[in-house]
C-alpha cells in the first residue's frame, strides 16, 4: 500500500473500534455465566471474531458429547485467545488440542500450563516442551492455590482469575516477580466485579472466592490502544484537530494513560460530550521518556512519534514486546533504523532514539510489517513527515481495527489504487 499525506493539517472525526481486550474478557465470562452476560458493542476485531467462534466449538462439542475424540482449536496468531482459552477448557469435560500460527507456536505458555496442572490440570505438551500446541483433558481442577510468575504476561493470570469463581474452593493467586501490565489486571478485576465476582488483593496475592457470574448488560467501550495512532498523526500535524468518537478518559483501560504521555508530546487533550478532541498546540519536550511495562501496546506508536519528531528518546520496559504478534523488539529498531541510524537497544530492555544532528532526507520509504497490526498502523502515519511511504499488506490491521484505512483516507490520507480492495 502506497500512501501519501493529508493537503492540510487532519480535521474531522474519527470512529475507534470496540475494545477487544475488554470483549475477549467478557466473552469468556459470558461463557462461564451460562450466557447471562450479554454484551452491546462487542468488538469486529479478528481476534474477538475468533474467540466467539471456537467457544461455540467449545459449546458444540460439550453438547454433542463428544468427549473422548479430540477437539482441534486453532487459535491462529492470537495470544488472548489461545491463553484464555487455555484456563477454560482446563475444566470443561472433553479432549482439546490447542494449536496456532507458526508464530504462536513460538510463544510461550509454560508458566500458564505450570499453575494450572498445580491445581490439578491435565496437560501435555504436542511439540515444543513450554510452547503450543498442548493437549488438555478437562477435568474438574480441586486445588485453590497457585504461584506464577506475573513478569511475562498479564494475560496467563487474567486466565486464572476468570475460572477462579468456578472453582470448588475459589484461589489465591500468588504473583511473583515485577508484574507486567498491571492495568490489564485491574481491567479484569474490575469487569469481575462488575459481574458479581467478589475479589480481593492483599500484597500481591488476589483472592477471589467461589461464586456465580451474575445476570447484566455490559458495554464495550471503544479502544484506547487503538487512539494511540491518531494521537501519533496528531502529533506530527501542526494544527491538526480530530473529535474520537465516544472515547472518554475515565476508562476501565490503562492505555488512556496516552493522555498524558502525547501532552509531553505535543498534543492536547479535551474531554467533550461527545468524545475526545486532541489538539496539536504544545511545543513538544526535547528529552522524553517512559518505562512501558504496563503499557506494551503504546511502544510501537510513541517510539515512531518519537523518532519523527527527532528528539532524544529513552523507551524502557520493551522486553515483552519479544513475545507479541511478532518480535516487535527487534522489529520495530530495524524499521525505525531507516529513519535514525542511531537508534539502540540497551540491556535488551529500553530502544534509545537519539537527536540527529543532520535528519535523514526524507524519501519515499517502504516499511515491513511482520504479519503484525500495530507495526501496519504505527508506522503509516510517517507518511506525514516523509511525504511518500509504502505498507507492507495492510490487510493485517483487520486483527484490532478492521476499519482503521477506512477512517485512514476520512481523515485526509490518500492510498493507492491498489490497495482498495483491502478498504471494503
Amino acid at each position: 500500500m502506497n500512501i501519501l499525506p493529508p493537503d492540510l493539517p487532519l480535521k474531522g472525526k474519527i470512529n475507534l473500534p470496540a475494545s477487544k481486550s475488554i470483549s475477549n474478557r467478557l466473552l469468556i465470562m459470558q461463557y462461564l455465566s451460562n450466557g447471562r452476560i450479554r454484551i452491546n458493542n462487542l468488538s469486529k476485531a479478528d481476534d474477538t471474531i475468533l474467540m466467539r467462534h471456537l467457544l461455540n466449538n467449545v459449546k458444540a462439542n460439550i453438547d454433542a458429547g463428544n468427549e473422548e475424540s479430540v477437539c482441534i482449536l486453532n487459535c491462529e496468531n492470537a495470544g488472548t485467545v489461545l491463553r484464555f482459552l487455555l484456563a477454560l477448557l482446563a475444566l470443561q469435560s472433553g479432549k482439546w488440542l490447542l494449536t496456532g500460527s507458526e508464530r504462536m507456536k513460538q510463544r510461550p505458555v509454560d508458566s500458564l500450563v505450570k499453575a494450572l496442572m498445580t491445581l490439578g490440570a491435565d496437560i501435555e505438551y504436542d511439540n515444543l516442551q513450554g510452547f503450543p500446541p498442548v493437549k488438555i483433558s478437562g477435568k474438574n481442577l480441586t486445588g485453590n492455590s497457585v504461584t506464577i510468575d506475573a513478569s511475562q504476561s498479564s494475560q496467563y493470570i487474567t486466565a486464572l482469575m476468570m475460572i477462579a469463581p468456578i472453582l470448588e474452593k475459589g484461589l489465591i493467586i500468588r504473583l511473583e516477580n515485577e508484574i507486567a501490565s498491571q492495568p490489564y489486571i485491574e481491567m479484569t478485576k474490575t469487569l469481575m466485579n462488575n459481574a458479581g465476582i467478589d475479589i480481593k488483593t492483599e500484597d500481591r496475592n488476589i483472592l477471589i472466592s467461589r461464586g456465580s457470574y451474575k445476570s447484566g448488560v455490559f458495554y464495550v467501550e471503544p479502544d484506547w490502544s487503538a487512539a494511540s495512532y491518531w494521537y501519533e498523526a496528531v502529533a506530527l500535524t501542526p494544527g491538526s484537530e480530530i473529535i474520537l468518537n465516544d472515547l472518554s478518559g475515565d476508562s476501565v483501560q490503562g492505555d488512556a494513560v496516552l493522555i498524558n504521555i502525547f501532552n509531553a508530546l505535543g498534543v492536547k487533550t479535551r474531554q467533550t460530550d461527545n468524545g475526545i478532541v486532541i489538539q496539536s498546540i504544545n511545543r513538544p519536550v526535547q528529552n522524553f521518556e517512559f518505562n512501558f511495562s504496563d503499557y506494551p501496546d503504546l511502544a510501537l506508536a510513541v517510539a515512531v512519534t518519537c523518532t519523527a519528531l527527532n528528539i532524544n528518546a529513552r523507551l524502557n520496559g520493551l522486553k515483552n514486546l519479544k513475545i507479541k504478534e511478532s518480535n516487535r523488539f527487534e522489529a520495530l529498531h530495524k524499521e525505525l533504523s531507516l529513519l535514525n541510524p542511531g537508534i539502540d537497544i540497551i540491556n535488551n530492555d529500553c530502544l534509545f532514539i537519539p537527536k540527529q544532528k543532520t535528519p535523514v532526507k526524507t524519501k519515499k520509504l517502504h516499511f515491513r510489517t511482520y504479519d503484525d497490526h500495530r507495526m501496519a498502523m504505527a508506522f503509516a502515519p510517517l507518511a506525514l513527515v516523509i511525504g511518500e511511504i509504502s505498507i507492507e499488506d495492510p490487510n493485517v490491521v483487520s486483527k484490532s481495527y478492521p476499519d482503521f484505512w477506512k477512517e485512514f483516507q476520512r481523515s485526509g490520507f490518500k492510498v493507492s489504487d491498489e490497495s482498495q480492495a483491502t478498504l471494503s
